[in-house]
């Protein structure tokens, strides 16, 4: 009984997230810079890290920053790096 309803709750798991793998799959399909979902993945989690760098970095380059709680896209750091660089 038990297992029956483990087995039941992983079902419903893989057939909500299937469609996940099927994106990944048409994405892998159609995109010549990935030929395999990993290398979706690590280019994910490269961008991830690099905004995280990013985010440290613009922190500790603006006093005022410290004092401010906010969440930063990546459309908005590049904008704040394109102010600084036509600044210089």
């Amino acid at each position: 009984m038990v297992f029956m309803k483990e087995r039941e709750r992983l079902q419903k798991k893989l057939e909500k997230n299937i469609m996940f793998q099927k994106y990944l799959y048409k994405v892998v399909e159609n995109a010549e810079e990935f030929h395999e979902i990993r290398e979706i993945i690590a280019r994910y989690d490269t961008l991830t890290a690099t905004h995280e760098v990013s985010h440290v970095r613009l922190k500790h380059a603006s006093p005022l920053f410290h004092h401010q709680k906010c969440c930063i896209s990546l459309a908005q750091i590049s904008s704040v790096y394109a102010t600084i660089t036509e600044t210089i």
